[in-house]
């Protein structure tokens, strides 16, 4: 189930750029925020990829991201394309609701914010490394064979709808999936992966108008 549902959002974010890519560019005088930092707030449970996980869950996973965004300019033809992405980085944290066993995440990571078309909706690309507390350890913690080693990948997709509520203020209803892994670096990894719902609160800050493009580019 979780394959085909990773194969369909792989698919549906390839759908997405295909669809983007059409000559549908940002205006040359569109004004825009250069800078942005956001919270949020995630609730969500761990998806049991494999029958015995169920026995590790105890509870919902809170999950929470603070971010640092810069919008790019208009400088190239791309940005122009692809409306003006943001790109970043940020810090999230998780409590996977089983202390004991499974213990706390806490990721850095770098971020890409690619708007899909000019009606609100865009994607979001997170890739990083995570730091998990518990891993598994012989006789000690062997009923978490899903993590390992405490560095992992960090990984999310997400997908997001803007709502404006003034100049600077905008906030995101937001879905996503999240994957802890080694990459069988060390084993026992099956690796972590946790769905949650949440909301973005985004200040903005710096307006400027977009670098326009040559004629001869569109």
């Amino acid at each position: 189930m979780l394959r085909k549902t990773l194969y369909f959002l792989f698919f549906l974010v390839v759908f997405l750029q295909l669809s983007a890519s059409e000559k549908n560019y940002t205006q040359s005088d569109s004004v825009y925020y250069a800078q942005a930092v956001s919270i949020e707030g995630n609730y969500g449970f761990i998806i049991p990829h494999h029958y015995y996980i169920n026995y590790l869950i105890k509870s919902h996973i809170p999950n929470f991201n603070i971010e640092y965004l810069h919008r790019v300019d208009g400088s190239n033809e791309w940005h122009h394309l692809r409306h003006l992405p943001y790109l970043g980085g940020g810090l999230y944290y998780a409590n996977l609701g089983n202390p004991d066993i499974l213990g706390n995440v806490l990721a850095l990571y770098g971020k890409v914010e690619m708007p899909v078309g000019t009606h609100g909706l865009s994607y979001s690309i997170n890739a990083g490394i995570s730091y998990l507390t518990k891993t598994f350890v012989p006789v000690a913690n062997n009923y978490n064979t899903c993590i390992s080693s405490h560095l992992n990948v960090y990984f999310q997709l997400a997908f997001l709808y803007r709502l404006t509520l003034s100049n600077h203020w905008e906030i995101f209803p937001k879905i996503n999936i999240t994957h802890y892994s080694n990459g069988n670096f060390k084993e026992p990894n099956t690796g972590l992966n946790v769905a949650s719902i949440g909301l973005i609160s985004r200040y903005r800050w710096q307006q400027k108008t977009t670098i326009p493009l040559e004629k001869s580019t569109i």
